[in-house]
């Protein structure tokens, strides 16, 4: 490899094409580097995305089946309390017959 230098500080360099091909490999190295890093950073960001979707999905569903069994036990007492009444309404008719 003919080389030159430049500059005082000694600074040699390959000739111009073959300094473009390391530049392009180290460029094309570098550049998958730092896609495999994006590819890294998205997959990480995805995950904790999901993960807080999984959780605010859980969250919503507990919140979800304590409300409908709340509904349906106020239903059940009610119910009841109609009951009770019907047949307190009947033994009071029948006791006064």
């Amino acid at each position: 490899l003919s080389q030159f230098c430049r500059g005082s500080l000694n600074f040699c360099l390959p000739r111009p094409q073959l300094r473009r091909k390391l530049f392009a490999a180290m460029d094309s190295k570098e550049a998958q580097s730092q896609i495999a890093q994006m590819i890294s950073f998205i997959a990480s960001e995805a995950q904790d995305r999901a993960s807080e979707i999984q959780k605010k999905g859980e969250e919503e569903f507990s919140i979800e089946v304590h409300r409908l069994i709340t509904e349906q036990k106020e239903k059940v007492r009610q119910t009841y309390e109609k009951k009770v009444k019907q047949i307190e309404t009947q033994y009071a008719i029948a006791k006064s017959m």
